[in-house]
């Protein structure tokens, strides 16, 4: 639930960080539209310079509607997810999204995925197989780091994957008797515990590839962020050059309104990148049964 609502929070504030965006850009593409309409009067600028520029606007403002919707159907689905019939009595003041958290520079340590429900539930059936079974806290799950970095196939993984398994297994051992029923009901609860043993083995492999794919996704959505960060700035550069451009002559105003467009797109663009990074972030927090990993 907590993961939910906090993923809802982080699209709420997404829609209306992009909402601020657009309301900048109409107002931009505003300011510049009483420029070229200027401009045109005094024979300076085109009937295109000018219908080109009303375009820009009029998507601008198409823009704000969609977000404004995104915006209301986020803040209905957190006030029910909250307990509140009444989006009302919802005091949210933010507009920017949080700063992601850095992530862990040694690796998420695997003993985080015993917080996991699913895990946990394994674990207990298997120890509640009436074998006599106890398992040292430090051999519960595999003594592994996870991180971006760490794939499934590896050799380090396998031979710790492998050396759990058989000191989990060594745990579970006892002594068979050959006394007819008592054999028999021994062997019964070794197939019991063989198969929970497998069941437990899956639901930690599945918890193993859920925290390296939100982490590995997690890095890569850092590097997309980085990248449209560089983007926006050439972006910025470029339109401005373009305007400069025009502005002297030497160049037609198609030119500056690409630019725009491009730095408008881009900036949203980033807002989303932004917003999917948290995502990431919030589905490591999932696939850790809702434990926050220490980033030091």
């Amino acid at each position: 639930m907590t993961g939910e609502v906090v993923g809802t929070w982080v699209e709420l504030l997404a829609a209306r960080q992009e909402m601020q965006i657009v309301q900048e850009q109409i107002h931009i593409n505003e300011k510049l539209l009483k420029l070229q309409t200027t401009r045109f009067e005094n024979g300076m600028a085109s009937a295109l310079d000018l219908t080109q520029q009303q375009e820009l606007l009029a998507n601008s403002r198409s823009a704000l509607p969609p977000l404004q919707a995104r915006e209301r159907l986020s803040l209905n689905k957190l006030a029910f997810l909250l307990g509140q019939a009444d989006t009302q009595t919802l005091s949210l003041q933010e507009q920017d999204l949080p700063r992601p958290v850095p992530e862990p520079e040694i690796g998420v340590p695997a003993d985080l995925l015993m917080s996991r429900p699913d895990v946990r539930a394994a674990y207990y059936r298997l120890v509640s197989a009436d074998w006599g079974v106890s398992v040292a806290r430090a051999d519960r799950l595999p003594s592994l780091s996870l991180s971006a970095r760490t794939a499934i196939s590896s050799d380090d993984f396998s031979l710790a994957w492998g050396d759990w398994l058989t000191r989990l297994g060594t745990n579970l051992s006892a002594p068979l008797f050959d006394a007819g029923s008592r054999k028999a009901e021994m062997e019964r609860t070794r197939a019991v515990v063989e198969e929970r043993l497998a069941e437990y083995a899956s639901a930690v492999l599945e918890a193993i590839k859920e925290v390296q794919d939100a982490l590995a996704n997690i890095s890569g959505q850092k590097d997309r962020v980085a990248g449209l960060e560089d983007e926006l700035r050439a972006a910025k550069q470029a339109r401005d050059q373009a305007r400069l451009r025009y502005l002297k002559g030497q160049s037609d105003f198609l030119n500056f309104v690409t630019q725009q467009r491009s730095v408008q797109g881009l900036q949203r663009n980033l807002v989303a990148a932004r917003t999917d990074l948290l995502s990431f972030q919030i589905a490591l927090y999932r696939a850790l049964g809702g434990q926050r990993a220490d980033p030091s």
